[in-house]
């Protein structure tokens, strides 16, 4: 199994703009946030608040408070007399992350449904060609990248804010998922990417009971692979 990152070899996040992070705070966050989100930082790896604040140049107070941020995102657990690991990614875990993700997308193709227009067809019909050019190329990143894109533009469509926020989050942990469970394997996309399609169709044929189905095995049908990789490990 691989180890985890050494956290004396913890680099600093890009800044998200010119003027830089605007705290400390916001600086090792986004660097202990962009380790985890990358897989660099395994789950139940533990996250010493001395040896962050060491790498990072930075007092324990920046540390401290953005490990609490970091856990309200339950991308760690901070136990009592224990300290601060990176969250566990187990099969009650993936369960309730699939079916979050159900869930939302339930509602926002409903939505979408009922305002989606050439325009919206168009940027659907441009992800899911992404994904078609990454799957023939075995391209696992630029695949999910674009399947990320796709399903953000099914809840642009939908005009739902709060269903778009928690969207970002659930597509957050699955891509930490991804990362974890299939770090090193390859695998075809083909069946996905024919269900995208057969979404589309659904959507220009206004079949709103069709794409209900359609969301509901595009979710489970991913799950069970997950659960089994991860329950393999």
């Amino acid at each position: 199994m691989r180890k985890g990152m050494d956290l004396s070899q913890l680099r600093p996040a890009a800044p998200p703009h010119r003027g830089g992070f605007q705290t400390k705070q916001a600086l090792v966050h986004a660097t202990i946030r962009q380790a985890i989100q990358s897989g660099d930082l395994l789950p139940g790896e533990r996250l010493v608040i001395d040896n962050l604040a060491a790498a990072l140049s930075v007092s324990a107070i920046p540390v401290r408070e953005a490990l609490q941020q970091l856990q309200q995102e339950r991308l760690i657990t901070i136990r009592p007399h224990a300290g601060a690991v990176v969250a566990g990614m187990d099969k009650e875990a993936i369960r309730e992350l699939f079916a979050l993700m159900e869930a939302l997308e339930l509602v926002a193709v409903r939505a979408a449904a009922e305002r989606i227009d050439a325009a919206g067809l168009s940027r659907l019909r441009a992800a899911a060609a992404a994904m078609r050019a990454a799957t023939l190329t075995a391209d696992a990143d630029a695949w999910a990248a674009a399947n990320q894109d796709f399903h953000r533009t099914i809840v642009s469509i939908a005009g739902l804010p709060l269903v778009a926020e928690f969207t970002e989050r659930v597509l957050s942990q699955w891509d930490r998922l991804r990362r974890f469970a299939y770090r090193d394997v390859c695998f075809d996309h083909g069946n996905a990417d024919l269900e995208h399609d057969a979404m589309i169709a659904a959507f220009a044929a206004g079949e709103v009971a069709h794409l209900e189905s359609l969301v509901q095995e595009h979710n489970r049908t991913p799950l069970a692979g997950y659960v089994r990789t991860v329950a393999d490990r």
